[in-house]
C-alpha cells in the first residue's frame, strides 16, 4: 500500500440530549454521533479532517466536519458527539441509511468509507376499507351524489407510536 488510509471503524449514536433516549436512529430525532476512524494504511497521516455526509433526503446535518489530527499506523481515534444531524419525520421504517465518511489529510489525499444505520419509524398498513352509506341506498358503494363515510382500518407494524396530527 505504502500510504496512510483513514477509514470508518465504528460509531455510537447519542439521542440522550435531544431524542427519545433509546440509542437508535428514530424518525423526527436530532442525534449526535461519535465516529471512530482508523489508519488502516502502512504510513502515518497528518492533519486529517473527516466529513460525514449522506445522499439520503431523510437526513440533514448541522455539524458534519471534525479535525482528527495526526494518525500513527493502526491508530484509532474517536470524536465523541462530533457530528450532529436531524432525521425526517417521514423516514421509512427499516430503511438502511448510508453515511459517507470522507477523510482528507494536509496533502489533500482523500480516503472514502461508509456505514449504514437502520431507521425506525411508525409503519402503517391498511387492513380494510369500507363505505358506510346508510343515508343513501345502503349498498356500501359510493354512488353519484351520495354522502357516505369511508372507514379505513389500519395496523401499525412497528414499535413506534403513530399519533394523530395536530
Amino acid at each position: 500500500m505504502n500510504q496512510a488510509y483513514i477509514a470508518y471503524q465504528g460509531h455510537i449514536l447519542n439521542d440522550y440530549a435531544l431524542g427519545n433516549h433509546n440509542g437508535t436512529l428514530d424518525f423526527g430525532e436530532d442525534l449526535l454521533l461519535s465516529l471512530a476512524v482508523k489508519n488502516i494504511g502502512d504510513k502515518p497521516d497528518t492533519n486529517v479532517m473527516v466529513t460525514l455526509s449522506s445522499d439520503s433526503p431523510y437526513l440533514t446535518f448541522s455539524d458534519s466536519t471534525e479535525n482528527y489530527g495526526n494518525f500513527e499506523i493502526g491508530e484509532i481515534k474517536t470524536i465523541t458527539d462530533g457530528f450532529a444531524f436531524h432525521v425526517s419525520d417521514s423516514v421509512p421504517n427499516g430503511m438502511d441509511l448510508v453515511f459517507n465518511v470522507k477523510a482528507v489529510n494536509n496533502l489533500d489525499s482523500i480516503n472514502y468509507s461508509y456505514f449504514t444505520i437502520e431507521a425506525n419509524a411508525p409503519q402503517l398498513n391498511i387492513t380494510n376499507i369500507r363505505i358506510s352509506d346508510p343515508s343513501g341506498n345502503n349498498n356500501q358503494v359510493l354512488d353519484t351524489g351520495e354522502n357516505a363515510d369511508i372507514i379505513i382500518k389500519y395496523v401499525n407494524n412497528s414499535l413506534f407510536v403513530c399519533s394523530r396530527p395536530g
